[in-house]
């Protein structure tokens, strides 16, 4: 988990975005890995650690690891029954909601 604190997403994590939708293949995000875990992962994560006392203030049930599966989306599409077969999103969003058996008819939060 990156150190610091939360300092906002920057210019190259659009820009990794906008290339990733430019480029959705495989071997492209194999070859641009690291700018993923540095400029859109580490971020997410930064902003859920800051953000997790609060929430954790409105319902301490929330899970708030800052871990893909939990509060941040995959990066990964599950093309299974999509007419859209790219295999990576091009965007991101995080979620705090109770662990996976309670969190239905609980509140849960939802950024993009």
């Amino acid at each position: 988990m990156p150190d610091g604190g939360f300092h906002g997403f920057s210019q190259n994590t659009i820009e990794f975005l906008s290339d990733l939708k430019a480029n959705n293949t495989k071997s492209w995000f194999e070859d641009h890995k690291r700018a993923y875990t540095e400029y859109v992962l580490k971020p997410a994560q930064s902003l859920i650690s800051e953000l997790s006392g609060f929430m954790l203030a409105i319902d301490p049930y929330l899970e708030t690891s800052p871990a893909v599966g939990k509060t941040i989306s995959r990066i990964y599409r599950d093309t299974r029954f999509s007419k859209d077969k790219s295999p990576f999103r091009t965007h991101i969003w995080i979620t705090f909601k109770r662990l996976r058996k309670g969190w239905i008819d609980a509140p849960a939060f939802f950024s993009s």
